[in-house]
């Protein structure tokens, strides 16, 4: 059995390379969150929680960030409570 939608709590730490890795083999409509200080800096964030991961370490960020911008389709940045920024740019997807 294999699940239509997946969402994710929080992602904290080397799990992000299992997202990433789910987002990539057919999983559409996925939900996570993380704290980052920007819609956009997420990437960074995600990218930086990917290499605390046994695979996330033998890639460099340039790839991972390469593969968020073409895997996250949007990104949104609540500031006390509020959305603040959302970050969405169709043409970053290769």
């Amino acid at each position: 059995m294999s699940p239509d939608r997946i969402f994710l709590s929080e992602l904290r730490g080397p799990e992000a390379w299992d997202y990433l890795n789910a987002l990539n083999t057919g999983h559409p409509g996925t939900v996570t969150t993380t704290h980052a200080n920007s819609a956009r800096d997420t990437f960074d964030r995600v990218a930086l929680l990917v290499k605390q991961s046994p695979a996330g370490q033998q890639l460099d960020v340039q790839t991972i960030r390469q593969l968020l911008y073409s895997t996250l389709d949007i990104s949104l940045y609540f500031s006390a409570y509020k959305l603040a920024e959302v970050y969405f740019n169709p043409s970053r997807r290769t």
